[in-house]
């Protein structure tokens, strides 16, 4: 879901100085657990069409209609159609062309007799029913008033709320290819829908809404909102012709709601030309406004607390990442809301880059603050685990942006577009390792590593930074652990600054264990180090400068027929290891301080050897050392 604990920021307009965090908790009311069990296995049939009539007024809780559904078998021995459908609604008859159908509808689950029903593998039926909605989870089915004390009902389903009011098939392994929905609702007011609106027909006291969507869609995406909404109309170009971009807003947020339809249309065609095109084209992208502190996605007409651009371009970006291509498990619910999120930054760092960088250090930090969690939701029952700010979104648009530093940008966008043309996964399911295989064989790289430390990785890595300098050289000792014990070891990049009094220098290392260490020439005396000062990559960060003796030379080097290694003197102790040249251990020994050190290498044979001098500090310099006897 777009910002579903409205984890989104406001962006500050005046001065560019940051972003200030908002989050908005919605109490989230349990769904029953027999219900969510049952979702498990639902594929024995294919819903090829859907038309919904339903009967609301905004000033009452209350539904009533019916769902008329066309399916496909696809199991043999088929005889009954199962639907979620809550037991607070009341199931009237279920017809057929040819007469009614039993049921029974207990414990949150709808079961239909069919078998006598079955014509050529099809099933063609129509569920009558009322009652009043229960509240779960984000609110699925709400009435109440706008701030402006005018009555408003609206949906919200994801992630099992669908079943509060209607019946339907919960889950992730059918989506429905074609739909209709005909909102009767009293006179005055407009109702918003998914596609395309076909005609509004008007009765003594109420008007029909009927809404026509040709796109396949997920059952958690069907949605309506009935106020007495304003509407604003624009036609957006984008690449494969004109789009229509409907708006139905509060009548009190007209004038700021039509202001900001330009920013709207920048993103629709930044988006546009980006990604793929618009999957929705034959039909329409819009707003509704609802009385809830975040936003949701419903397919072609996002609901909106507002339209400011954080919100905005998330919701927008949804119709790609979460409609289009929808997430297979909540376990993998990142390919949505991850996406989603990492594309206000894209909206950002286009449209207002300075800005780009606030985003990225918000991310960071926030997802910086706890030690563990994975991407991968482990958790799947739970709401608030599958909807995490701190994972779901942050870390999971993180992982997008660490991967296109990883391949470059030409390659990452490029897999994107790949990912999103996938015939297998446009306008239905992908999961992880689809998306990772479809970014591997674009890139030609092994990324197994990468999704093991990102995705199904915990925490994040702590990085301890200590360095020396000496004669226009810098010595980095680079020591990580993981602030989790479930991944104690990160295959991760360290952006680094190296700044001097007149001249800076950006490297970038790679870093894949424990202990790094690096050695960098440098044209100017380096005076301090700034890590990651783009805020581009996952870790936590401790600097610190040592102040180690001057660079030390062994002499002589190579050891040709003498026996006698000269080593210069240092102000603290240090110590010396002798390792072979496939890093086997040989001796150590202790260099006093201010000694000038002599050491009898006589026992050691013709070959190359290293030599590892550390600093009372823990800070290892290494030099090869050629012995020719």
């Amino acid at each position: 879901m777009g910002m579903k604990r409205l984890i989104f920021s406001l962006f500050i307009l005046s001065s560019f100085q940051g972003f200030t965090q908002i989050h908005c908790s919605k109490s989230c009311q349990p769904y029953p657990k027999s219900n969510m069990a049952f979702r498990a296995n639902q594929s024995a049939e294919d819903i090829t069409y859907l038309a919904a009539n339903w009967t609301v007024n905004p000033t009452e809780k209350y539904i009533s209609g019916s769902i008329a559904y066309s399916l496909t078998i696809l199991q043999a021995d088929y005889d009954s159609l199962r639907l979620d459908l809550s037991d607070s609604l009341m199931v009237d008859s279920i017809r057929t062309s040819t007469g009614f159908l039993p049921f029974t509808h207990a414990e949150n689950q709808l079961r239909i007799d069919v078998a006598d029903a079955i014509s050529s593998n099809r099933v063609s039926l129509e569920i009558f029913y009322r009652g009043t909605p229960p509240t779960t989870g984000f609110g699925s089915f709400v009435q109440t008033i706008t701030p402006y004390g005018k009555p408003i009902i609206w949906t919200l389903s994801q992630p099992f709320g669908a079943s509060d009011w209607w019946p339907c098939k919960e889950g992730f392994e059918d989506k429905i290819d074609s739909s209709d929905y005909y909102i009767n609702i009293p006179l005055g007011n407009r109702a918003a829908g998914m596609g395309t609106l076909a005609g509004i027909d008007t009765l003594e006291n109420r008007q029909i809404y009927h809404w026509k969507h040709r796109y396949p869609i997920a059952t958690y995406l069907v949605a309506l909102a009935v106020t007495d909404y304003s509407e604003i109309k624009r036609s957006v170009p984008l690449r494969e012709g004109n789009l229509e971009l409907l708006n139905y807003c509060y009548p009190e947020h007209l004038g700021e709601w039509d202001w900001q339809q330009t920013e709207v249309m920048n993103m629709l065609q930044y988006f546009d030309s980006l990604f793929v095109p618009y999957p929705f084209m034959r039909e329409k992208y819009g707003h509704a406004q609802f009385s809830w502190g975040g936003g949701m996605e419903h397919q072609t007409m996002s609901f909106m607390a507002d339209l400011g651009p954080w919100l905005t371009s998330h919701e927008l970006a949804h119709m790609w990442f979460g409609d289009m291509i929808t997430c297979s498990s909540w376990k993998d619910i990142w390919l949505n809301e991850g996406f989603a999120t990492y594309l206000t930054g894209l909206f950002f760092e286009r449209f207002s880059n300075p800005s780009f960088y606030y985003w990225k250090r918000n991310n960071r930090d926030e997802i910086c603050a706890q030690p563990g969690g994975s991407v991968s939701v482990d958790d799947t029952t739970s709401v608030e685990r599958i909807f995490d700010g701190r994972l779901t979104y942050y870390k999971g648009a993180m992982i997008l942006h660490m991967l296109r530093k990883k391949l470059g940008d030409a390659v990452f966008f490029e897999g994107i577009r790949t990912y999103l043309n996938r015939t297998d996964l446009r306008f239905g399911y992908a999961n992880t390792q689809q998306f990772r295989e479809t970014m591997e064989t674009v890139s030609g790289l092994n990324l197994e590593r990468y999704f093991n430390d990102w995705y199904a990785g915990e925490g994040y890595p702590i990085i301890a930074l200590n360095y020396s300098t000496s004669n226009n050289r810098i010595l980095l000792d680079i020591n990580q652990v993981g602030s989790s014990s479930a991944t104690p070891l990160y295959e991760t990049q360290i952006p680094l600054r190296i700044i001097g009094s007149t001249d800076s220098l950006d490297v970038t290392i790679e870093i894949n264990q424990t202990v790094t260490q690096i050695e960098l020439p440098l044209s100017f005396d380096p005076l301090f180090i700034k890590a990651d000062p783009e805020a581009d990559y996952l870790a936590r960060y401790s600097i610190q400068k040592i102040e180690l003796p001057e660079y030390w030379v062994p002499f002589p080097n190579p050891l040709r027929g003498e026996t006698i290694l000269q080593i210069p003197a240092f102000s603290k102790n240090h110590t010396l290891a002798i390792y072979g040249a496939e890093g086997k251990f040989i001796s150590s020994l202790i260099l006093e301080s201010n000694t000038y050190n002599q050491i009898n290498l006589n026992g050691l044979a013709s070959g190359c050897y290293w030599l590892q001098l550390t600093s009372p500090e823990g800070i290892s310099h290494t030099k090869k050392l050629i012995v020719v006897k």
